[in-house]
Order: structure tokens, then sequence, then C-alpha cells
């Protein structure tokens, strides 16, 4: 609790290169993560993932028994009360040495299991994992996409659907044509979910706008709002106590600096209210608060910086701009942490039990 260091831990897996890429946190402490480790010399040959799982002091449970499977079928994992796993992702699908497509493969691990249950969706489809979550009165949320071929044309088709713990379905949408989901937010209390996507205009195939949808817990669209700016984003949308939802709106232009969050008020029924605050930067979270209102810290640009010629990427200079909206839905206050200059931020933020922020 005072930040010291109360344990680490190092762990020779059976193979010679390997990362982690997930982590999952249970009610009890402990904890689990995804290693995505390749088995030739060197970090070379085929890729499989593993997961490691703990207890809260950083002992190792079932240290020989972890369950591996191919590359990708752990690509998001979350942990249930009662120490179970559930992960999904996009692995491949070989006919011989040929790929024919992939699959999306849907995992159950008990708490005491070295080994789970599989299912798989889209078997010798090209699908793609968008986004997966977990709430217990909406179960595990995902969206993903789905090639389709027809008269020499190839377009993505979105898919939400909702399992059940055990992986069976609770209900599956299929997305109408132009609109693509690429986050799902569940809400607690079985009240359903938002999505969040894009919106390609009929007749305007270069024109993308931000769109959020509100289902209910059995994947009916209550209702759905699309903003008018195009290369906009949504994200971590919040539904506010009074029934009404708080959306930010993150914009990027061409130029450098010029990246805005509107944050905007819809009705219960999904139609927009007002702009309650537009905050520099694109935002990189918001979060609830006691008060009724939330918390949101954008990245801002500030500068370019120099740097070697051999380097493609851009090297840029950029603060945090941190806001409150109270349960009114006015900004509070706002204020920018740039505490090391010409250096890249990547935010870390923690919200307290007491609301208050930890920002690094």
């Amino acid at each position: 609790a005072a930040g010291a260091v109360a344990w680490d831990r190092t762990d020779a897996a059976a193979a010679v290169f390997g990362y982690t890429c997930r982590l999952a946190v249970f009610a009890d402490g402990g904890y689990a993560v995804v290693l995505r480790e390749a088995t030739g010399a060197g970090g070379t040959g085929a890729q499989q993932d593993r997961i490691l799982r703990y207890d809260r002091d950083g002992n190792p449970r079932l240290a020989d028994r972890q369950p591996v499977a191919e590359a990708g079928a752990f690509e998001r994992i979350v942990g249930l009360s009662d120490g179970t796993i559930l992960a999904v992702g996009t692995v491949q699908v070989f006919e011989g040495d040929t790929q024919v497509g992939n699959e999306l493969l849907l995992t159950r691990i008990p708490k005491d299991a070295g080994e789970g249950t599989t299912r798989g969706l889209g078997v010798k489809s090209w699908v793609m994992l968008s986004t997966a979550a977990y709430e217990d009165g909406i179960g595990l949320l995902l969206a993903w996409q789905t090639q389709q071929a027809a008269d020499g044309t190839t377009r993505w088709t979105s898919t939400v659907g909702a399992f059940e713990e055990d992986l069976s379905d609770r209900w599956t949408k299929e997305m109408p044509d132009g609109l693509g989901i690429n986050g799902t937010t569940p809400l607690p209390d079985g009240k359903g979910a938002y999505l969040t996507g894009h919106r390609t205009p009929e007749g305007d195939a270069a024109k993308t706008l931000p769109t959020l949808l509100r289902v209910d817990g059995r994947g009916t669209i209550l209702w759905e709002y699309t903003g008018t700016e195009d290369r906009g984003w949504i994200h971590d949308p919040l539904l506010l106590g009074d029934g009404r939802t708080l959306v930010p709106v993150s914009l990027a232009s061409d130029a450098y600096g010029s990246e805005t969050t509107a944050l905007r008020v819809l009705s219960t029924k999904g139609e927009a209210v007002e702009t309650v605050a537009t905050v520099p930067g694109f935002l990189s979270f918001l979060h609830g608060t006691k008060d009724g209102g939330a918390t949101l810290v954008t990245r801002q640009f500030v500068r370019g910086l120099p740097q070697p010629p051999f380097i493609s990427s851009m090297w840029t200079d950029t603060r945090a701009i941190v806001a409150h909206v109270d349960g009114s839905a006015k900004v509070a206050w706002q204020r920018a942490i740039d505490l090391y200059k010409d250096a890249l931020r990547t935010d870390t933020v923690v919200l307290t039990s007491q609301d208050r922020l930890l920002v690094g």
C-alpha cells in the first residue's frame, strides 16, 4: 500500500522467448497472466499462448498444468469472482500447410484445473475479434468482424454476441451494413451495454462517423447516436445517475496539436442535449465518480522533438489534461500535468476509493 515492492517473480517457461500480454486479477488477490511464447531457438518458430496463475503472494498455482493453446487463443481474458478464467481470441485454421480462415475461440478454465472447455465460432471463415468485456448481468460480451465476399468485392460486417459463463449463447446480433463495432461497455445490474464504433454513410465510403448504441440485456437496440464529425472516436461512454449518457467524442485533425475531446450529454432516448465542455487532447481515460459525475484524462500534443534520421516514427512532447465533470454534467475543474518536459506520456490513471486520482 505504501508503494514498496512486496515481491516479484521471474518464470522460466519452456520457451526460449516469451512476453506477457494480458492480465486478470481475481477477488482473492490472485492473478493470471498470458504468456506469448515461441519455442524455436532465438525466438523463432511456432508461437503459442500459455496462462500462468499465481496467488496473492506471487506463489504459482498449478505450475506444471497450465493451459496452453495456439497463439491468439488467449487474446483477451477476464477473471470471475470464483477464480474462473474466461478467454477469447482469434486463431488460424489450416488445411495441411494452407490457411483457410480464422476461428473465434472461447475458453473457460476453472480455478483448480489446468485445462478447460473450448468453443469455436466461425470455423473456416475470416473472422477477427474486435473487443471483449464481462459483466455479471450480461455475461461475456464480444464484438467481432467477419469478411464477406460477393460480386468481386470484399467487405467486413460486425457482429456482437453475449455468452454465458459456460460459453453457451445468450444472444447474437449482426450489425447493419456500414456499421462497425470496436468497443463494448457492459452496464451493471443487467441494464444492457453500450456499443461504440463507426458508421459509413451510404454513398460516401471515405467518411466514418462516430456512433454509439445502447442495447438492453437481450441485445435489442434501444437507440443509436451518430455524430457528424468525420474520423471522430467515442470511448468510455458513461451512464449518469439520472439515466442520461455522458459521451466523450475525440477528434483528431491532420495538424499536430489540434486533438480535442468534446463531452456531450445524451437524453435517455439517445438524443444530443448539449456539449458541456471541450477538453484539449485525445481521451485516454474516463471513469464515473461518487458525486454522479466523471473524471477524464486526455493526452495533448505539445510539439515535435528532434530525432535520429534513421528513426521513421515521430517523436513528440505531450502532456496530460485532467478534468472533472460534476453530477450536473458541468466541468468543476481542469488542469494540465507536464512533470517531464520533452517526453511522450503514456498515462496510467488509478481512481482510488476516496475519488482521488493517481496520475503517472
